[in-house]
This record gives structure tokens, C-alpha cells and sequence, in this order.
């Protein structure tokens, strides 16, 4: 299994699941974490922008299928 990964074009933002279990956002201009958080006691198995691009949900566990919405801003 790959590491979860979702691109915000507009904002200029990636965010990916960590080792840690947590869901890291980094501003792609500079290269800089934005925020981290820890998502789940499980790993993060998904991660995906809304449309435009103001939500991160992140999808974690198996089994409890736990979702967290962050807000991007």
C-alpha cells in the first residue's frame, strides 16, 4: 500500500499521511508544513480535497472506517 497523497491545485497545497499517523499539509511554493495533526490510532488509508478545495477529508482504520474533515485554510 502507497502513502495517501491529495494535491489542492488552487491553494497550492499537498497533503499526505505520515508514519506517524497523521495528516501533514505543506505549501508546495515553499516547500513548509502548514499543519500537522494526528488523524487516527489506525493509519490514514485515504486522503482527498473537496472540490473547491476549503475541506481535506481523510479516511483512516479498518474495520471503525473513521473520517476526519480539516478544514484547508
Amino acid at each position: 500500500m502507497g502513502t495517501p497523497f491529495a494535491i489542492a491545485h488552487k491553494l497550492g497545497l499537498a497533503a499526505y499521511a505520515s508514519a506517524d499517523n497523521a495528516v501533514r499539509v505543506i505549501d508546495l511554493s515553499t516547500g513548509r508544513d502548514r499543519w500537522k495533526q494526528k488523524a487516527t490510532d489506525d493509519f490514514v488509508q485515504a486522503l482527498v480535497f473537496s472540490p473547491d478545495e476549503t475541506i481535506l477529508a481523510s479516511g483512516a482504520g479498518v474495520g471503525h472506517g473513521m473520517i476526519h474533515l480539516w478544514d484547508s485554510a
